[in-house]
Formats: C-alpha cells, structure tokens, sequence
C-alpha cells in the first residue's frame, strides 16, 4: 500500500493559519519593540534630566579672544565688541538652509518675546553662507517671519571669515556637503544647530544644541534659567 502524500506547504496549500512556533516568533518580536521602546525612552528622559541639573550657576567656559566686525542687514558695519556690557544670544544660520535653521530662529524669537525688554540683552544671528544672505535678502527674510528689534542683529559679510569665527571661538563644527549628499542646490552646510549664551564680559556661559527636537524644550527651559541668572549678573562683581 502507498503512503499518503505529504501535506502542501502552507504557502501552497491554500488558506495559510499560523502554527505555535511563528506566533511565538510574533510575541517575542512584539515584547523586543515594547522593551526597546521603554529603554529609549528612559535613555531620553536621563538626557533631559542630565540637561536640566539647575544646580549651581551658569560655568564661565572661556572668553572670546578675537573681535568679528560684519554687516548687519541694515547696511551699518558692527562688531560683537559693541556687545561688551551686554548679555547675548547667539545662533550661526542662513536663510535658505534645509536642515533646521529656521528652527533655530525661531527658537530665538521666543527668547525676543521673553527677554526683548531687557536693554542688556541683545540677540546675534550670523549667517553661513554670507553669499546667498545679502543685507537685502536677510531684510526680506526677517520681514516674511516676523523676526525684529533693534536689539537683534542679522550679521552678513565675508563667508570663511564668519564661518572660521564660528569655529574657531565658539568650537562649533561645521562641514561643507558633498554635491551628491546636497538635498538641493542650497544645502551647502551641515552644523551643529545650537544657541550660545556670552555674557557682559564676552565670555562665553552656555551651549545649548537645539538639533534634535525632543530635546528642544529641555534646552529651551535650560537656556532661560541661565539668561535670567546672567542677565542678573550685569554690573555686579564676579562671585567665581
């Protein structure tokens, strides 16, 4: 007598029902992405917890050791040794990037809203690519996002003076993209998008790394109780 034919298999042989072992396979995947998922979470809140030590005041980090003059988008020439006396803000941007600089400026414009009464407080925003950001373009750039006061300069000028000065006083880096990693024809930078707190004698109080948006309110909170602390600082004696 033959024996019987062996059963199709499940993807031959019709309607597919999954057996203990592929079910168990889901389960354990599942119970992987809950578990990885739980991790990373906790991960991000020790970052934010990390970020947001109020301990302790605003450290002194270093002070700049070299003067920038620019344009500002007014036309007039400036440079950041005006700022001595007062507590700023600055942001390295430009207005047609691709990666987040907008963000960045609007990051800025909450502190304006917050801080903007304050005569010593001043808000700096220097362009990457000083080529593209004419003083026209960045007058009609800030004018579109409603970015103003006379307390906030848009700084343009000579592109790898700016761009060393970011680098070379403020230790941000920065990194031409290769044409065939460009996302348009206006991605000419990848940097690091962050906030720098100087205080009233140009030294340098707090990085603040706005790049990754989970992190932005811990930084954004992190920023404005050391704002408020250094702004309290002006004209009173070092205490370290």
């Amino acid at each position: 007598m033959s024996s019987p034919p062996d059963p199709l298999p499940p993807n031959l042989s019709g309607d597919y029902a999954p057996t203990k072992d592929h079910t168990k396979v889901l389960i354990l995947c599942a119970i992987v992405i809950v578990m990885g998922g739980f991790l990373f979470m906790q991960y991000l809140q020790k970052l934010k917890l990390d970020a947001l030590k109020m301990e302790g005041r605003a450290p002194i980090i270093t002070k700049l050791k070299e003067n920038l003059k620019a344009t500002e988008m007014s036309g007039r020439e400036v440079d950041l040794g005006q700022l001595e006396g007062k507590v700023w803000v600055v942001g390295f941007l430009y207005t047609v990037c691709p990666r987040g600089c907008a963000g960045l400026a609007v990051e800025m414009k909450k502190l304006q809203d917050e801080f903007g009464s304050n005569p010593n407080f001043q808000l700096v925003s220097v362009s990457l690519y000083p080529e593209w950001d004419t003083p026209e373009r960045l007058r009609a750039w800030t004018e579109a996002q409603g970015f103003k006061g006379d307390n906030w300069w848009f700084l343009t000028g000579d592109g790898p003076k700016l761009r060393g000065y970011m680098k070379d006083q403020f230790k941000l880096p920065l990194f031409e993209i290769p044409k065939e990693k460009q996302k348009n024809e206006f991605d000419r930078f990848e940097h690091k998008l962050a906030l720098i707190l100087v205080d009233s004698k140009l030294r340098i109080r707090g990085a603040y790394d706005f790049s990754n948006f989970e992190m932005n309110d811990v930084f954004g909170e992190k920023i404005r109780k050391d704002l408020k602390e250094v702004l309290g600082e002006v004209g009173q004696p070092d205490k370290q």
